[in-house]
């Protein structure tokens, strides 16, 4: 078995070690956080952080480290996709399109 799937294995065994899988996808998390500049990156962190614990806690099944991987890189594109979605929208919900 691979390292990613012993780990989610142990999370899903022992919550305490779900900071050692914040720290591998850390990079992951750190790019999404610089590309939604203009909102509050503790924030952004923390829902990213968040929408990666919803991941593993929901994973019950992964044949290879490979879907296991796929499916936690998903959980969090779809969180940063929503919330860029939500960071261009001004205070009345309407989408801001900027021109050039």
């Amino acid at each position: 078995m691979g390292d990613f799937l012993n780990l989610i294995e142990n999370i899903q065994k022992d919550k305490e070690r779900f900071s050692e899988l914040v720290n591998k996808m850390d990079p992951l998390i750190c790019k999404y956080m610089r590309i939604l500049y203009k909102d509050e990156k503790e924030d952004v962190r923390s829902e990213l952080v968040l929408a990666l614990w919803e991941a593993v806690t929901k994973l019950k099944y992964a044949e290879n480290e490979g879907q296991c991987i796929t499916y936690i890189v998903n959980a969090l594109r779809n969180k940063f996709h929503e919330l860029y979605r939500n960071s261009r929208k001004d205070e009345y919900g309407n989408l801001v399109v900027k021109t050039i």
